[in-house]
């Protein structure tokens, strides 16, 4: 008889540089930790501060799960591509000039990460999807290869149904059906065709992988999964809401004493709006005024964090643009909040006084919402969220729609449009106003939460009984340098850890400055997770594209020439990534979408390979339809229906077109992966999960949302004297007015908070449903081959950090808060759905849910491959 011994796999994660990317791919390497594996993530210095404060963040370590998890960290090329130093991410980036750079120098780094990956060979490589290169990568080290795409299934499937009927972006007359998709999908605007072209590479990538890690679960676009499976032959991979894992398995640090959350505490329940529209979404003043207006208007409380906007890495003041008086005002009076710093999202969604979330429909934000249980108001900021935007209104009903004007390809796009106040009033009220429509979507809200905690149920049991049979694995995670690809791979690499793998996420000194913060901040490290958690630190090559030093992040450039070159310099590492990888060679690989290269990584080194997606499925499948129907972006006449989609999507604004060609190297580096790694769970697109599976043939893997995972296991801090936080307190439930907050502030899931309004980012919206919140959501910019000349030239077409040429009107603004907010049947309907969204979620997160059920398959399917390349041992 022989027998083969288990022993823990081996994983590489890599991040794509945004904190939307960052976080789920966090949350993946705690999730695989915490199930005994080694991760370990690779990223440059300043992404892996960020990372390290995402892991440890996350709080107590199970089973030394920390101990599991490394950081690697490789140069990020800024000075190649002409970044300034320590601009590693896009959340330091304000135009597309240097969104640009940073995009050029995220496909720079290959030789970096391949170097990394020859001197340890891991097991397995999960890339995020936009690193395309790591096909090559995984192709070269002859390592398994998984795909994280932070998207949705949902969008996934669109993006492909797009992609093979380009013909809808022909007309420019709308509204644009996307054909053959499980639902019948409309978009009143027409699709960017940019944005299916950006998202090409990606999908290019993907066919080698294993197939791609979404986080999120199955239940949220199961149709979609399975649609996506049949159409591309990869494997989805629903491992979420990692958020909800993480912080179940390792508890998050919690000050009660926060000002918000205080402030929650006086509101009635789901009385209060949260609004907060990503780490990336750049407002303009014209916005700003009729943001305030409609919020005003609409009478409700709310809470919004107003995010600190930073031009190469140095922080700029927002809020410029807000009628004068109006934060002193609000906060005197008792009825709204401003914020303009950190909040604890996760918590102020899952308090009582939240009604609903207006959100910019980022994967990470709606995953947290749907773990939540709250509903949404929406307003899409760029790329895929306006395909969010449709999965949350029409397909699972959990929202209302603020209403799209124009479809912006990249944050850095200065809109022609604003959406008014009157519009904003309108949607806030009709959610937040009560009424039948508004009940049914807050119980609608409420069931997808349970979907969410079911599928996180699986993990905890399932979990005992890998640490009982089988080693644990080693992985390395790869995030993007953006912090909203950042902050789930983050959860990601703490629930991991969590459940006793070894994570190793790799990344550049600046990012692993925020992700150290990310791990760090979550709270007490129980198990021992945060044990296995390590950051490898790569050198970011930004003399090489002509970056300062410290610029790694695109939260620290401010044009498209800075952009620019920051993805220049993501594609630079590889080499180094490589020899970290060759030198540590993981079990497993999980690398952004964005590192398109680490398909030929994975492909060398023989590693399974996942990509990690930060796009929600949703997005993901109208990213496709467009991509297969390129005629829908022709009519420049709205609204513009996207075909091929299981429910009918439609745009009042015309799609970018540059925004599916940016996609184009992302889409085709997931092909050789394992699947796709969303920050979701099935529940919340499972049509769209099962029409991207179908469409591409690629797993999807549903992890999330990975903040209700990892703030379930890790408890993160919470400051009970954030004022924020004691301004709620006071405000009786779902009622209130205003006070202003910075970014990040703590308000989400708190019990006055009756709606928010946002700019769709997928880690905002996942967020919302942990915290049952509608949401209003606003809309900012677009979610890469290796050729340097390529990259370059795909930018050319469009400009990431433009400014928007129109702004969205206070009428507007007021028009949706009060349509949500003033109660009436439609906001009680829509507050229903969101309520069933949010129990969803929390159901997947459990054990015995979805998301736990993906995640351990995942491991089991990584252990297998582990103990079939192992040598066996006769007894």
């Amino acid at each position: 008889m022989t027998t083969s011994k288990s022993r823990p796999l081996k994983i590489h994660l890599l991040p794509y540089y945004a904190q939307g990317h960052q976080i789920p791919a966090v949350h993946l390497a705690g999730l695989l930790a915490s199930r005994g594996q080694h991760v370990t993530i690779i990223t440059t210095p300043s992404n892996a501060r960020l990372i390290e404060k995402a892991i440890i963040g996350g709080g107590g370590d199970h089973d030394n799960a920390s101990d599991r998890i490394c950081i690697h960290t490789i140069n990020l090329p800024a000075e190649q591509v002409g970044l300034p130093p320590g601009v590693e991410n896009f959340s330091d980036v304000t135009d597309n000039s240097a969104a640009k750079k940073l995009y050029i120098a995220s496909h720079l780094i290959q030789s970096q990460v391949e170097s990394f990956i020859e001197e340890s060979l891991p097991d397995a490589l999960i890339a995020d999807i936009m690193f395309t290169w790591s096909q090559a990568t995984a192709r070269r080290f002859k390592i398994p290869r998984l795909t994280f795409n932070s998207m949705l299934i949902f969008n996934m499937c669109v993006v492909e149904a797009i992609r093979a009927h380009p013909e809808i972006l022909k007309s420019n007359t709308g509204p644009y059906t996307i054909p053959g998709l499980p639902h019948k999908i409309t978009f009143p605007v027409k699709p960017m065709a940019t944005f299916n072209k950006v998202m090409e590479p990606t999908i290019d990538a993907e066919k080698e992988s294993l197939g791609v890690i979404v986080s999120s679960f199955k239940e949220l676009n199961a149709e979609y999964a399975e649609h996506y499976e049949k159409i591309t032959g990869r494997r989805v991979w629903h491992i979420g809401p990692t958020d909800l894992m993480v912080h179940k398995t390792v508890p998050r640090a919690v000050d009660s004493e926060d000002e918000c959350l205080k402030w929650l505490s006086t509101k009635k329940n789901s009385s209060v709006v949260y609004v907060a529209f990503g780490s990336l979404t750049r407002l303009t003043g014209k916005q700003l005024y009729e943001l305030a207006l409609g919020l005003e208007r609409s009478g409700h409380p709310f809470i919004w964090v107003v995010s600190r906007n930073k031009n190469n890495g140095v922080e700029e003041t927002e809020g410029k643009g807000l009628p004068v008086g109006f934060e002193e005002t609000m906060k005197k009076e008792g009825r709204g909040m401003v914020i303009k710093e950190w909040v604890p999202q996760p918590l102020i969604l899952n308090h009582a006084a939240i009604g609903a979330f207006l959100t910019h429909c980022g994967s990470n934000s709606v995953n947290e919402s749907v773990a939540a249980g709250v509903p949404m108001i929406t307003i899409p900021a760029f790329g895929d969220q306006y395909f969010t935007e449709k999965m949350i209104s029409e397909m699972h009903g959990i929202g209302v729609e603020v209403g799209a004007v124009e479809w912006i390809v990249s944050q850095y796009d200065t809109p022609k449009e604003v959406v008014s106040a009157e519009m904003i009033e309108k949607a806030v009220k009709r959610l937040m106003d009560g009424g039948d429509e508004a009940e049914k979507i807050r119980k609608r809200a409420k069931e997808l939460q349970e979907k969410a905690l079911k599928a996180e149920q699986f993990s905890s049991s399932a979990t005992k009984m890998t640490k009982s049979t089988s080693r644990p694995l080693k992985i390395h995670l790869l995030p993007y340098y953006a912090r909203g690809h950042q902050i789930p791979v983050v959860h990601l690499a703490r629930f991991l850890a969590s459940r006793g793998q070894h994570v190793t996420i790799i990344t550049t000194p600046s990012n692993a400055r925020l992700i150290d913060k990310a791990i760090i901040g979550g709270g007490g490290d129980h198990d021992n997770a945060s044990d296995r958690i390590c950051i490898h630190t790569i050198n970011f090559p930004a003399e090489q594209v002509g970056l300062p030093p410290g610029v790694e992040n695109f939260s620290d450039v401010a044009d498209n020439s800075a952009a620019g070159k920051l993805c220049i310099a993501s594609h630079l590492i590889q080499l180094q990534v490589e020899s970290f990888i060759e030198e540590s060679l993981p079990d497993a690989l999980i690398a952004d979408i964005m590192f398109t290269w680490s398909q030929a990584t994975a492909r060398r080194f023989k590693i399974p390979r996942l990509t990690f997606n930060p796009l929600l499925i949703f997005d993901m499948c109208v990213v496709e339809a467009i991509r297969a129907h390129p005629e829908i972006l022709k009519s420049n006449t709205g609204p513009y229906t996207i075909p091929g989609l299981p429910h009918k999507i439609t745009f009042p604004v015309k799609p970018m077109a540059t925004f599916n060609k940016v996609m184009e190297p992302t889409i085709d580096a997931e092909k050789e992966s394992l699947g796709v790694i969303v920050n979701s769970f099935k529940e919340l697109d499972a049509e769209y999960a099962e029409h991207y599976e179908k469409i591409t043939g690629r797993r999807v893997w549903h992890i999330g949302p990975t903040d209700l995972m990892v703030h379930k296991t890790v408890p993160r801090a919470v400051d009970s004297e954030h004022e924020c936080l004691k301004w709620l307190l006071v405000r009786p439930n779902t009622g209130g007015r205003a006070q202003a907050l910075p970014s990040r502030s703590p308000v989400k899931g708190k019990s006055f908070t009756s709606a928010g309004i946002k700019h769709r980012g997928g880690n905002t919206c996942t967020r919302y449903s942990d915290a049952h919140d509608p949401a209003s959501i606003e809309r900012a910019t677009s979610s890469n081959d290796v050729s340097k000349k390529r990259y370059v030239e795909m930018f050319e077409l469009d400009n990431v950090y433009d400014t928007p040429k129109e702004v969205v009107s206070a009428e507007m603004i007021e028009k949706a808060v009060k349509r949500l907010m003033d109660g009436g049947d439609e906001a009680e309907k829509i507050r229903k759905r969101a309520k069933e969204l949010q129990e969803k979620a929390l159901k997947a997160v459990e054990e015995g849910g979805s998301s736990y059920n993906t995640l351990m398959e995942l491991i089991d399917h990584l252990q297998k491959l582990v103990a079939l390349k192992a040598p066996a041992t006769s007894t």
